[in-house]
């Protein structure tokens, strides 16, 4: 909404001149409601670009590649990029209960296996500017072996605490599911 729709309509419905005065009525009442009306607008203005949360982060996990011979270690990337307009910290230190774990799913070639691993909050906080990205990576065979050949579907979320500038503590929870493929190991000529 324009600004100047927003003053016209908190001041009475009435059109604003372009000398910022309310035709009819009592000119100082109408000064009264112009600028009345326009701290509101400023304040919500302000209070808007102030706040950011965690739904302006977007997070994903994916395979480094999409093969890898059986026994080469198999790792998976992680990626929180800021889509907002404001800074945020992550994960977030100070609230009374920090919650940061990863939640790792593994099935395939006959096999499933799930585990859930608490970071607890032991990282430094860090702060994600707009449009900044953090990149990590870890490996998968952590938590799960993968001996046999074979396509494998896996599944991880994480949950972080994300702290805005205004102070506020919010829980940033992302998902991704990938396939990996693992290949025989092949053997030298002669074996």
């Amino acid at each position: 909404m324009k600004t100047a729709t927003a003053l016209s309509k908190i001041a009475g419905s009435q059109p604003i001149t372009s000398v910022g005065m309310i035709r009819g009525g009592n000119s100082s009442m109408t000064r009264l409601r112009t600028i009345f009306a326009g701290v509101l607008v400023i304040c919500d203005l302000w209070f808007g670009c102030l706040s950011a949360s965690a739904q302006d982060l977007q997070g994903r996990f994916y395979s480094e590649k999409q093969r890898y011979m059986v026994g080469e270690p198999v790792t998976f990337n992680l990626e929180i990029k800021n889509a907002g307009k404001q800074i945020v910290y992550l994960p977030a230190k100070g609230s009374a209960k920090c919650l940061d774990t990863y939640e790792f799913s593994v099935s395939g070639s006959g096999s499933a296996c799930s585990a859930t691993w608490d970071a607890g909050c032991y990282d430094d906080e860090a702060a994600l500017g707009p449009g900044d990205v953090i990149h990590g990576q870890w490996p998968l065979d952590s938590w799960y072996r993968f001996e046999r050949e074979g396509k494998y579907q896996v599944s991880i979320t994480r949950h972080t605490p994300v702290r805005t500038s205004g102070g506020e503590v919010t829980d940033f929870t992302f998902s991704s599911r990938f396939e990996v493929h693992l290949d025989p190991t092949k053997h030298p000529a002669g074996f």
